[in-house]
């Protein structure tokens, strides 16, 4: 799995939308110095201040796979053997930068449709059902995007 290299990503952040350390870190509610310390890369922000960057990158019109980087134990080794898991991994980093942004009763509603998606599916192709989990149409709740 990929993780955000936060230090370009609040870089960009704030050349993009031309503010401040003081700006970002009021945004985010920490202080300056810890923006300081997040662009220097000495450590990463924590939960909601990245909940909070991913929002100011999104408003931003950044492509947050830019900002990804994959840890040395998936990198590609000279015959490219994992650069399938590096494409997957791209849409995987996506997705979940995009589901880490909701609240949390859409965030289950979608996995509670995932399961009844992939019940209905393994139906199809005649594959053994994930266990303890039986897919019901009548009793699955519907997944409203507003």
């Amino acid at each position: 799995m990929q993780s955000i290299d936060w230090t370009k990503l609040i870089v960009a952040i704030l050349d993009r939308l031309v503010i401040s350390q003081g700006e970002l870190a009021g945004r985010c509610k920490v202080a300056q110095q810890t923006v300081s310390t997040w662009k220097k890369g000495k450590s990463p922000p924590g939960v909601s201040a990245r909940r909070k960057l991913m929002q100011l990158a999104n408003e931003a019109g950044l492509n947050l796979t830019y900002f990804t980087r994959t840890p040395s134990y998936m990198q590609t080794d000279k015959n490219n053997t994992y650069e399938h898991v590096s494409e997957l991994s791209k849409d995987i980093m996506e997705f979940a930068n995009l589901f880490q942004m909701l609240p949390a009763h859409i965030q289950e509603e979608i996995r509670e449709f995932a399961r009844f998606k992939l019940g209905i599916y393994k139906k199809s192709v005649g594959e053994p059902q994930v266990q303890g989990f039986s897919p019901n149409p009548y009793t699955a709740r519907s997944v409203a995007f507003e």
